[in-house]
């Protein structure tokens, strides 16, 4: 009698799987997908993946559903070619429905293709653990999903995966924006490309308390517009720096890093020119209100307390300027401050006059402390009672002096033939100038990293910057195996502090290493 219960259970069980993944299959095959004709031999898909309902934690009002929409239309011009684009909002619980949704997606695709992954959701870090994880949910469930459960979905997946994070704590999934570096070994190689929208120890996304003590979302939607912007006809596609019609993942890397100013971008792998979107400029149809937007310098001090820049109004508009002050390790947007543009007075009607097509110079004051700090200037568009994102910057504060405590440190060894890339943490207590360099045993220039660079908040402990060195010299070619250091110098109007890490060493083999911190 036993035997027959547990066969019969045995039987149901069975019976119960055979619907499960048809189950899965019809909800998830007949969602929302935009397909069209491909013009070349590889397919590009894409894989749109939001969450704003959550259950233990804050609600996010919309705004990755927003950020999801502003994202399928850049992926719907026919230029960047994507053929597919699939749209999962608030729908994955579980990881069974994240692996589906994967395997579902990518099913056909072939070693040449690309595959786009944008995710916008809550991310976390803990730094005791160096533990990464995004939040999914669909209102009923709820997981964390890591890097690791990530790259096991997609080992089975042909083609190249380039993957856009915008959470927060994002870079921490690729070892990127955290204190004393981190060891994280997932992702390496030439199939994964990824970008995220801020370092490991950084909000990507901004609150504040209310009155009773529950968090109001104060700033969203910054990294996915200037994306937006990166890639955007309209614009000229501005992320194409050198105009070859191709827009590399170094290029979109670095027009994002300059123009995405409440947190630090990250990138993996660093200066790979791999060809992420192509266009046609015969095809492109300007549609720009201001052009050729330019600031003259993003650091202020007390020499220059001012942030000037200039454009060019091609379709009359009202400019608004939003500056936002960093205090007390937060981006204050509920205090920020908006500037209409003085030409635009109010007529007798009581509404904004536009600007008229024409040159523009601008120039305007910023609070100089002391001890320095930092500040973000936004340039707008007003249109109707909305603002349309045109550009961000950090402004560098720099105090005089009061440099203290400079510390380099990086890994004892990497292995850059097998995707490592050495991080580099410096320690500084207040705003700088930086130059940084990679320099052999015999003291021998092989790389410069950064010259006379802004610093930028990155949210460290002890404060200071993250930056990488992908092993290649300033040809672009690898350097030979040996021991090396960095070599950095830390610049303020009446003050420099020069100092190098301890030698590292670069290592030719491609089998994995457990990474020691150099401190």
């Amino acid at each position: 009698m036993q035997t027959k219960k547990h066969l019969v259970l045995f039987c149901i069980i069975a019976y119960m799987l055979l619907f499960i993944r048809p189950i899965l299959s019809e909800q998830f095959d007949n969602n929302n997908l935009t397909s069209k004709q491909s013009n070349t031999t590889t397919t590009r898909r894409a894989l749109i993946l939001t969450c704003d309902t959550f259950i233990n934690h804050p609600d996010t009002s919309g705004a990755s559903k927003q950020n999801g929409d502003e994202i399928n239309r850049i992926f719907a011009d026919e230029e960047l070619d994507i053929n597919e684009v699939y749209n999962y909002h608030d729908t994955i619980g579980n990881e069974e429905t994240f692996r589906y949704i994967i395997s579902n997606t990518f099913k056909d695709s072939k070693p040449d293709d690309i595959n786009y992954i944008y995710i916008s959701t809550h991310g976390l870090y803990i730094n005791e653990t160096d533990q990464a994880s995004l939040v999914f949910s669909n209102g009923n469930e709820e997981f964390s999903l890591d890097a690791e459960i990530i790259e096991e979905a997609f080992k089975d997946v042909k083609g190249t995966h380039f993957f856009i994070i915008d959470a927060c704590n994002s870079g921490a999934l690729i070892g990127r924006g955290i204190s004393g570096g981190s060891s994280k070994s997932t992702f390496y190689g030439d199939r994964f490309k990824i970008i995220c929208s801020s370092g490991g120890s950084e909000d990507s996304w901004y609150w504040s308390s209310s009155g009773d003590g529950s968090l109001v979302l104060q700033g969203a939607g910054y990294f996915s517009s200037a994306l937006a912007r990166a890639l955007s006809k309209e614009n000229n596609y501005p992320a194409d720096l050198n105009r070859d019609e191709n827009i590399s993942l170094f290029e979109l890397y670095n027009y994002l890093y300059y123009n995405h100013a409440p947190s630090v971008p990250q990138v993996y792998p660093y200066g790979d020119n791999f060809s992420i979107f192509t266009y046609s400029k015969q095809n492109i149809v300007r549609d720009e209100h201001i052009s050729n937007l330019t600031f003259e310098t993003t650091v202020i001090s007390s020499n220059n307390p001012y942030v000037s820049f200039n454009f060019i109004v091609e379709k009359p508009i009202i400019p608004v300027y939003q500056i936002v002050y960093f205090e007390n390790g937060k981006w204050q947007f509920n205090k920020a401050q908006f500037i209409y543009d003085i030409a635009s007075r109010t007529n007798q009607e009581g509404v904004y006059n536009n600007l008229r097509p024409g040159l523009y110079n601008r120039k305007i004051s910023i609070n100089h402390s002391g001890s320095g700090g930092y500040a973000l200037i936004y340039v707008h568009q007003l249109s109707g009672k909305t603002m349309r994102f045109i550009s961000g910057k950090v402004l560098s504060v720099l105090p005089d002096d009061g440099l203290e405590k400079v510390q380099v440190m990086t890994d004892t060894a990497f292995q850059p033939l097998y995707g490592q890339e050495l991080p580099i943490t410096i320690q500084h207590n207040v705003p700088c100038l930086m130059d940084i360099n990679i320099v052999d045993n015999n003291g021998n220039l092989i790389n410069t990293i950064k010259y006379n660079e802004p610093t930028r908040p990155q949210n460290l402990l002890p404060k200071g910057s993250t930056f990488v060195w992908n092993g290649k010299d300033n040809m672009g070619n690898f350097a030979k195996p040996g021991m090396y250091s960095v070599s950095i110098s830390c610049k303020l109007p009446k003050q420099t502090v020069s100092f190098s890490s301890k030698p590292f060493e670069l290592l030719e083999s491609k089998i994995p290493i457990g990474l020691i911190n150099n401190n």
